[in-house]
């Protein structure tokens, strides 16, 4: 249950807008056990698939972008 903890913190993530919108309904602990519940029939899927998780809700393209853009400029500075 310590990962559906951390979905609220999990902004932009389908589990963060799955446990706002349980949140004002049903009591927090309640919130936190869908949202477990969530994140295993996830998880068994996976397994299932055999497909890594891709989050709709996440933009991998601009992450990559993020954590690579300091190091590619620094390469380009060091090669003229």
């Amino acid at each position: 249950m310590p990962a559906a903890q951390c979905a609220p913190g999990a902004r932009g993530s389908t589990l963060h807008g799955h446990h706002n919108a349980l949140k004002p309904r049903i009591p927090y602990t309640r919130a936190i056990l869908a949202t477990a519940r969530k994140l295993l029939r996830t998880i068994v899927a996976m397994l299932r698939e055999q497909r890594p998780y891709l989050d709709p809700g996440i933009d991998y393209d601009k992450l990559l972008l993020d954590r690579n853009a300091a190091r590619s400029l620094r390469k380009l500075d060091e090669h003229g």
